[in-house]
């Protein structure tokens, strides 16, 4: 299992790579990251990610 997965931008490829992942139970957190905060607050609020950050220095980290 994944610990923790950085998405680099939450659009169709990402973000259904991330649903993917989260529905067979493959990864425990999800970070979004992006460059709008408008697409990332709508994946949070679809549970397509756990959390969001815009600098991906930062969504990396941890």
């Amino acid at each position: 299992m994944i610990r923790r997965l950085c998405v680099i931008g939450v659009g169709l490829i990402g973000g259904s790579l991330a649903r993917a992942l989260r529905v067979v139970g493959a990864v425990e957190t999800i970070v979004g990251c992006g460059r709008g905060e408008k697409n990332l607050a709508r994946a949070r609020e679809l549970n397509v990610i756990d959390e969001y950050m815009l600098d991906p220095a930062d969504a990396v980290e941890g």
